[in-house]
């Protein structure tokens, strides 16, 4: 328990540090290019974190619960891990660049979106050595890197700003950004784990794949789920209200990192107890209350204060900002509880295969919900649509992470009672 804590303490202060970083950075960013060019930046930041997700597609939940005490096994999850992620994220690296000639965007954007996309490369591959860091043991040093490549990203960043850069050297500052975080990751797994080889083909890739599928295709839903409100008002309304959008998301979306901070960390102890509700129920009742008090407590905070913050953060252009902001600060409250029993069905063996539905009924209702509300009410109704959807979800997953911790979840073939 005391390296949980450690891990979970490292990954907060961490996801805090990125946090800062990032809200002062969007500060600049925002100012900088204004309503219309930071709905697009918003727009390809959007299309490269769903990238992150396909590329994902679930191998990193194998890699956890597959990773072993035993050397030899765990050096073989991990280059079955990276051989995997690398051929997958070349294969998506093309995706952003092919996106903007098939939608004819304009120069200045189709060059940002390539851009992003070798930076989305890199990051994957970053993101594939973090989670193998997690499961040996070594959330810490996958905290520190997460805060590397966003000091990068704002130092970078707000040089280029200062020098009157737009749109593509911002992308060029986080594609510069990921590539040096992977050169560190890579350099102290090698030297603190274990050296890694990324050519051979491991023998059971395909099990592994599909294995991971079903946790992946959630995955896919619900990163194409939350940012598919940005996507709609950019194409149904305009890129400056998904400007506006982006502005007030920004800041309970970023909030969203402190519980998965927290289960980044208890996620591999879940895992350890495979259909024993028993074990985890003290664990997951510690993390209910502790996440859904702060939720309630900044949800307040950024309700009441919405205005001022708004002002403060982004200036005037983005006064239609405040009552999203006003909305969207009630997700956290669905939000923290959702992500709560998300993790415990993400650690069951027996129970992933439930996650698709779930996600993928999430993708519908918020598609739903935002062709009803967005044409008519623009960023205003998009956040509408979010906090319904989040309220669908959260109803979804307590259900079901429910009745595995009462001992009535379904366990292979038949229900179970503990």
């Amino acid at each position: 328990m005391g390296r949980v804590s450690f891990n979970a303490a490292s990954q907060l202060i961490a996801l805090g540090a990125v946090l800062g970083l990032q809200t002062i950075y969007l500060f600049f960013v925002a100012r900088h290019l204004g309503p219309t060019d930071f709905g697009w930046f918003s727009f390809s930041w959007s299309i490269v974190q769903v990238l992150l997700v396909v590329g994902d597609l679930g191998l990193h939940n194998t890699a956890i619960r597959e990773i072993s005490p035993d050397p030899a096994e765990s050096l073989r999850s991990s280059e079955q891990l990276l051989w995997l992620k690398l051929r997958l994220s070349l294969a998506l690296a093309a995706f952003p660049l092919l996106l903007g000639f098939a939608m004819g965007m304009q120069p200045g954007v189709h060059l940002a979106l390539a851009v992003f996309g070798i930076g989305m490369l890199f990051q994957s591959l970053s993101i594939a050595i973090n989670i193998l860091f997690q499961a040996n043991g070594r959330l810490y040093l996958a905290s520190l890197n997460i805060a590397l490549l966003f000091a990068v990203q704002f130092v970078l960043g707000l040089t280029l700003i200062a020098l009157g850069g737009g749109l593509a050297a911002l992308a060029a500052a986080y594609a510069v950004a990921a590539f040096v975080a992977l050169c560190c990751n890579l350099f102290l797994f090698r030297r603190l784990v274990h050296p890694l080889r990324w050519t051979r083909p491991p023998s059971d890739w395909r099990d592994c794949l599909r294995s991971s599928l079903p946790v992946g295709l959630s995955n896919i839903f619900q990163a194409a789920g939350s940012r598919l409100t940005i996507w709609l008002l950019v194409f149904l309304v305009t890129p400056a209200e998904a400007g506006v959008f982006a502005a007030a998301f920004r800041l309970p979306a970023a909030l969203n990192n402190v519980p998965l901070g927290v289960l980044g960390a208890v996620l591999p102890v879940f895992a350890s107890h495979q259909a024993d509700p028993k074990a985890i129920r003290p664990l997951v009742a510690k993390a209910l209350v502790v996440l859904e008090v702060f939720a309630v407590v900044v949800g307040a905070f950024l309700g009441l204060l919405a205005g001022p913050l708004i002002a403060l953060i982004y200036g005037p252009q983005y006064t239609s900002s405040v009552a999203c902001l006003r909305i969207l600060a009630w997700c956290l409250v669905p939000s923290f509880s959702s992500l709560v029993f998300q993790h415990i069905l993400l650690s069951q063996n027996r129970l992933v295969v439930l996650l698709p539905w779930l996600t993928g009924g999430g993708v519908l209702l918020s598609l739903g919900l935002c062709l009803w509300l967005v044409p008519e009410m623009g960023a205003t109704g998009a956040s509408w649509a979010v906090l319904l959807t989040e309220l669908g979800l959260t109803t979804a997953y307590a259900f079901l992470g429910g009745r595995f911790l009462l001992g009535r979840s379904w366990i292979g073939d038949r229900e179970t009672v503990t």
